[in-house]
C-alpha cells in the first residue's frame, strides 16, 4: 500500500507530529500538576489565618529601635563628666585644643533634650578630623550645629569651633 517513497515523505511531518504531542502532553500535565499544587498551598495558607502578625519580626524591631533609642538617650549628669572627658580626649588626640566649656544655659534645655556647647581651636584639616570623630563616637550626643570662625589675624591659620551637641533626656 505505501512504497518506500510515499513513506520517506511521510516520516518528517509524522516526527513533527509526535513531537509536538509529546510536548503538549508533557507542558499540559505540569501546568496541571502547578494548578494542583497552588490550590493546595493557597488551601494551607487560609487555614494559617493572619500573617500580618510576626512575633519574631516585632521582636527584632523593637530590639532595633531601643538601641536606637539608648544610643542617643543619656542622663545629662553622665553628658557632663563623661562625655565631655571623652571628647576632650579626642580633642587632644587631634592636636585640637577645648577652649571654653560654658555653664548649662537654661535656654538650651527642655524636657525631650539637652543641648551643650563647647568650643574649641585648631587648624583646620585637624578640627575636620575631630567633628568625623566626635560624629563616630558613641554615648556622647548627636552634633547638632557647627561653626567654624577664623581667629584674630595674631593667630596664624587657627580657627574656632563651636558645637552644639544634643542628647535626648
Amino acid at each position: 500500500m505505501f512504497d518506500r517513497k510515499k513513506a520517506k515523505i511521510l516520516i518528517l511531518p509524522g516526527v513533527i507530529m509526535l513531537f509536538m504531542f509529546l510536548a503538549y502532553q508533557l507542558a499540559l500535565k505540569k501546568t496541571w500538576k502547578a494548578f494542583m499544587l497552588n490550590r493546595e498551598l493557597l488551601g494551607k495558607l487560609d487555614t494559617l489565618g493572619d500573617l500580618s502578625y510576626q512575633p519574631e519580626y516585632l521582636n527584632r524591631k523593637n530590639t532595633n529601635l531601643d538601641r536606637i533609642i539608648n544610643k542617643y538617650k543619656i542622663d545629662s549628669l553622665v553628658f557632663r563628666g563623661r562625655a565631655i572627658a571623652e571628647i576632650a580626649a579626642l580633642a587632644e588626640a587631634e592636636n585640637v585644643r577645648l577652649t571654653e566649656l560654658p555653664v548649662k544655659d537654661a535656654y538650651l534645655k527642655s524636657d525631650k533634650y539637652l543641648i551643650q556647647r563647647l568650643n574649641f581651636e585648631g587648624d583646620y584639616y585637624s578640627l575636620l578630623r575631630f567633628i568625623q570623630k566626635i560624629h563616630a563616637q558613641r554615648n556622647v550626643g548627636v552634633i547638632r550645629c557647627l561653626s567654624l570662625k577664623k581667629l584674630p589675624p595674631t593667630a596664624s591659620q587657627r580657627l574656632s569651633l563651636e558645637v552644639f551637641l544634643q542628647i535626648l533626656l
